[in-house]
């Protein structure tokens, strides 16, 4: 093949995606697959260490239920802000405690 053939070849392709837009395809979204659902994958499911690495990672409940994680996660998020709140608390208990003491210790000596 020819450089001049093979350089109008490359020209011809470069023309032709530059008319290519991908901005103009839509986007066609899959639907989540989720294989504790899937009806096929139950002979799997049903077998005794894998129910134990399910139950254990927070997937199942102790009698086999699926666990929808997104409402689990909600009340997760008000646990963990709840413990924050709590911490937060301490922490101030903490420092009052401790100026206390400061306050304590000066009156002894200078009281």
């Amino acid at each position: 093949m020819s450089t001049k053939v093979r350089a109008k070849e490359l020209e011809w392709i470069k023309e032709r995606e530059a008319g290519f837009d991908l901005k103009s395809i839509p986007k066609a979204s899959l639907p989540e697959y989720n294989a504790l659902h899937d009806p096929n994958m139950r002979h799997y499911f049903e077998n005794s260490n894998v129910q134990k690495l399910l139950y254990q990672s927070g997937q199942i409940d102790k009698y086999g239920r699926v666990i929808n994680l997104e409402k689990v996660q909600s009340k997760l998020h008000i646990l963990e802000r709840e413990f924050k709140a709590a911490e937060h608390m301490e922490i101030l208990r903490q420092k009052e405690e401790a100026d206390m003491r400061v306050n304590f210790c000066f009156s002894c000596i200078f009281g």
